[in-house]
């Protein structure tokens, strides 16, 4: 008889031995995708079970017929689609690859490949080509506090809290009908690291799940792909567990960092996530949390230490960042009087909200200082101010660009080229300071189609202590 365990090693051994094409699903192409995935199983469902805040539909499929539940959601965060075409596969897998399916008589499977289709929409211009990091920094937009669909959920079903947007209603209520859930997994990505790095939350204490965490790490090293690393020290909720590893944030973090801002409003704006969700109202024992780089660069995970104070090199931070938000302060001011598309009013509004939660959040690094006095920089804390230093530089170029092809005026077709030359420098001088060595979307999706199964693997084992 094959044991759990068994099969949860068959399933990655059997996506090891085939070769992935995958390309990226634009939101205007995912109701297809869904709706052709739902012909392949009777026994699967295809739910719609609501719609973003911009009108599109958001599904969910549900599959299998084990004891355990197993929640997987995509894309909460606007640029992060790899999760998209990662869930889209595992029920790809599920109902096509034997070794997989077998995993249908041992858990049920609650699957929603896009938990913000209206940030994967705002993302179309470089998520409808193959990757091209120039064309990222271009065209990438992120969701501010307000509006993050991961840190989104009311504390309980059905509370009522202002400005819960309706994707969040709807995955939450979809996770209430799934409950019990033995895992959950929300699939994220991230631009830049030393590797891939994953969240984690486990009851009664991560401990228990050493197999689990084993699994990831023995999946990195077959993909090549090293393990991010790098200390935090508690600040919004991330704690270090080991190499590749820290817990996951949480909402009483993330408000204690902006509490020092003394931006009470923005504080609001952070709500529990999915994993503190899943974990308080569905009776989850294990969450986790891919966060699979664009490119990685093996500096950013050099833990060897300095001898620059940590605090010191915080300070140093905290006045580069002031000097870049002064300049996108200058490039936002020059379009105050300018009459702009209706893209560009929004771009221009967007611009101005980023920078008023940049700013809070400069305020309270430079109030949180205390949590690294007498402690020294790691070398990969060196690397990591220098590369934010570089890619706000390139986020501002990016936003001068933008702005300008976004006047009523007739475009002035010089200035925007003179623009898009100094975006192309910026751009060019970040990728000349480091060695960045770029992940495919097929290693993403690997990987955490591998997280996946590690939450498989915790799940049953918690089963089996009960």
């Amino acid at each position: 008889m094959t044991t759990t365990s068994d099969a949860i090693s068959g399933a990655w051994q059997s996506l090891r031995n085939q070769r992935l094409h995958l390309s990226y699903v634009t939101a205007e192409a995912l109701s297809d995708a869904c709706e052709k995935l739902s012909d392949l199983a009777p026994a699967m469902t295809l739910d719609h079970i609501g719609d973003s805040r911009e009108g599109r539909p958001i599904c969910a499929f549900t599959m299998g017929d084990g004891p355990i539940g197993i929640s997987v959601k995509g894309n909460a965060h606007a640029d992060e689609p790899a999760g998209v075409v990662t869930a889209l596969l595992l029920v790809r897998l599920l109902n096509e690859v034997p070794a997989w399916q077998k995993l249908k008589d041992r858990f049920r499977f609650h699957i929603i490949p896009s938990a913000n289709p209206d940030g994967l929409s705002r993302n179309r211009d470089w998520v409808a080509l193959p990757f091209d990091f120039r064309i990222y920094f271009l065209n990438v937009y992120r969701d501010l506090p307000r509006d993050d669909v991961e840190f989104g959920y009311a504390e309980y079903p059905d509370s009522s809290v202002l400005h819960i947007r309706p994707e969040n209603v709807a995955c939450a209520r979809f996770f209430d009908d799934a409950a019990p859930i033995g895992a959950h997994l929300s699939l994220h990505s991230i631009v830049f690291t030393g590797g891939a790095w994953f969240l984690v939350a486990a009851e009664p204490d991560i401990e228990a799940h050493e197999s689990s965490l084993s699994l990831i790490c023995r999946a990195c090293e077959e993909e090549g792909i090293p393990l991010h690393d790098e200390d935090r020290g508690g600040q919004k909720g991330f704690f270090r567990i080991r190499k590749g590893f820290h817990s996951t944030p949480t909402v009483e973090g993330m408000r204690a960092f902006f509490q020092q801002s003394g931006n009470g409003e923005l504080v609001t704006d952070f709500r529990i996530n999915s994993m503190q969700y899943v974990m308080k109202n569905c009776n989850t024992q294990f969450a986790a949390v891919s966060e699979l780089p664009y490119a990685y660069d093996k500096s950013l995970a050099n833990m060897a230490a300095t001898e620059m104070p940590r605090d010191d090199l915080e300070i140093r931070r905290g006045d580069e960042l002031t000097d870049v938000l002064n300049a996108l302060s200058e490039i936002i001011h020059g379009y105050y009087q300018t009459e702009m598309t209706p893209d560009g009013q929004f771009w221009l509004e967007y611009y101005q909200s980023y920078l008023s939660y940049r700013r809070a959040g400069l305020k309270a690094l430079t109030s949180d200082l205390d949590r690294y006095s007498g402690k020294m920089a790691a070398l990969r804390d060196l690397f990591d101010v220098n590369l934010a230093t570089l890619r706000h530089r390139v986020f501002n170029a990016a936003a001068a660009y933008r702005l300008s092809c976004e006047t009523q005026s007739p475009a002035d077709e010089a200035r925007s080229r003179m623009l898009l030359g100094n975006f192309d420098a910026r751009f060019e001088d970040m990728n000349r300071r480091f060695d960045f060595q770029h992940v495919s979307l097929e290693t993403q999706v690997r990987l955490q189609l591998s997280a996946v199964l590690a939450g498989l693997n915790a799940a049953a084992a918690q089963e089996s202590r009960y």
